[in-house]
């Protein structure tokens, strides 16, 4: 049997031919991770963000950062157009267009002063009568109108700007709510007297009528009996009083007819006797406690 011979074991790649495979060393592992060697970068630091401009009027550029009003259309600095922001809220904002035209049109109650939230309009309510606070509110609304806008908001509203601001409704209503106060006064006292005299001009033209009837019935009686008629019953004139007159007789006296209104004490008529040349009896009606528009024409 023939021996195979053998072949001197192959040198790994990893070793060296003179090294003793019992002494060999052995590769020591790197655990570190593979991105560990190049390290990330640190995250940038946030830009830092401007602070907001001390005046509530003023704003930032959205191009280059520049102060700029707050309705600025374009950027005086860079040129770039604006977006003009809605102003946060106008409520409470004085305008000064509402006060001066208040202060014009009823400002001698003072309302421009209340509107301003100063108490002392009390005192243009109090000497409204002498007509001193219409003339002193009339020139305070010239010049309220007449006012820097800026300085306007830096006095009355903080340094907020009330351009826009809706007060003109306010105005509006006020004046038509003082209008129409006015308006239903003057007509109250238009129509109130004018209704009275009419309700008086209508009892006084009944009055009339049936002074006129009685006169006659008494006349009648004077000539036949040669007397005066101590009642109207006795002269012939049997009707009652109506249409708005209360009561109506003869004094025993003087033939004197007088008629006395209903709802009015101490006013009505009278019939007053005289003789005619031919001895007829004319009688002339009186007024009594009546004005000339509540009569009729034959008693004026």
């Amino acid at each position: 049997m023939t021996d195979t011979p053998r072949m001197p074991p192959q040198a790994r790649p990893d070793e060296r031919p003179d090294e003793d495979p019992k002494h060999r060393a052995e590769p020591a592992w790197d655990l570190t991770p593979m991105d560990a060697a190049s390290p990330a970068p640190a995250p940038a630091a946030p830009a830092a963000t401007p602070a907001a401009p001390a005046n509530p009027n003023m704003v930032f550029c959205r191009a280059c950062g520049h102060t700029l009003h707050i309705t600025a259309p374009t950027c005086p600095k860079c040129g770039a157009p604006q977006r003009l922001a809605a102003p946060a809220s106008t409520a409470g904002l004085k305008s000064k267009v509402t006060a001066g035209l208040l202060a014009i049109l009823i400002g001698g109650f003072g309302v421009h002063r209340f509107y301003l939230g100063q108490w002392w309009g009390l005192f243009y309510l109090l000497f409204v009568w002498t007509g001193i606070p219409g003339l002193v509110s009339f020139i305070e609304g010239i010049v309220f109108l007449a006012s820097d806008q800026a300085r306007w908001d830096e006095r009355h509203n903080q340094g907020r700007s009330s351009v826009g601001t809706g007060g003109g409704a306010v105005v509006v209503a006020v004046v038509a709510v003082f209008v129409g106060i006015a308006m239903i006064g003057i007509l109250a006292a238009i129509a109130v007297p004018a209704y009275h005299d009419y309700t008086q001009r209508a009892k006084s033209a009944s009055a009339y009528s049936q002074l006129t009837l009685a006169g006659s019935a008494v006349a009648d009686f004077i000539d036949t009996e040669q007397r005066l008629p101590a009642t109207l019953d006795e002269a012939g004139y049997r009707d009652a009083p109506s249409n708005g007159v209360r009561e109506l007789a003869i004094d025993p006296n003087t033939p004197v007819l007088p008629a006395w209104l209903d709802g009015t004490p101490e006013r009505g008529l009278r019939f007053v006797p005289s003789r005619e040349v031919g001895g007829a009896i004319e009688w002339q009606c009186e007024a009594i406690g009546l004005r000339e528009q509540q009569v009729p024409k034959a008693c004026r």
